[in-house]
């Protein structure tokens, strides 16, 4: 249930790396490696698309800690989740870090499943969900394309399963 902070220190610096490569290839080419974080009216400020990924990742565990103290009373993500959060979000980017996230969620909610039918887990047991976000990185640095490819195509089968045809 912990999460090393060399683990968290090694991605980050990993990520700064590749992020500094970003940057460079931003001075030679503009608005590349960018993200354009909006604001009403048009007006909006480019980040480096690592910076992005960071906040978003230890936002989104923030996020999720806090509503699971006001909903629940008790903690729902360790402070180690929420570095990893980031340092993953720094290495994929904004969008593929919130599919990891989202996959990460999905493998833990069915090993749970599992383990508690196998009654080896019970419901008000915590499990780590560490390894579920270390994976599911890993298999997106690895395969970003036709993991992209799968979700999309199960998102496009489920919501064809919505229309109906008369």
């Amino acid at each position: 249930m912990i999460i090393p902070d060399e683990l968290v220190i090694a991605a980050g610096a990993a990520a700064t790396i590749k992020g500094l490569g970003e940057v460079l290839r931003f001075v030679e080419v503009p608005d590349r490696g960018l993200v354009r974080i909006g604001l009403p009216g048009g007006w909006g400020f480019p980040f480096p698309e690592f910076i992005a990924g960071a906040i978003l990742g230890a936002g989104f565990f923030i996020a999720v800690e806090l509503f699971s103290r006001l909903l629940f009373r008790k903690e729902g993500m360790g402070g180690g989740d929420m570095k990893l959060g980031a340092a993953i979000g720094a290495l994929l980017g904004p969008a593929t870090a919130l599919l990891s996230f989202g996959l990460a969620v999905a493998a833990g909610a069915a090993i749970g499943i599992v383990l508690i039918i196998g009654r080896r887990k019970k419901r008000v047991d915590y499990m780590p969900f560490g390894p579920f976000m270390v994976v599911t990185a890993f298999v997106l640095m690895l395969a970003p394309g036709p993991v992209w490819a799968w979700v999309t195509a199960a998102w496009n089968w489920w919501l064809s399963t919505w229309t109906t045809s008369s």
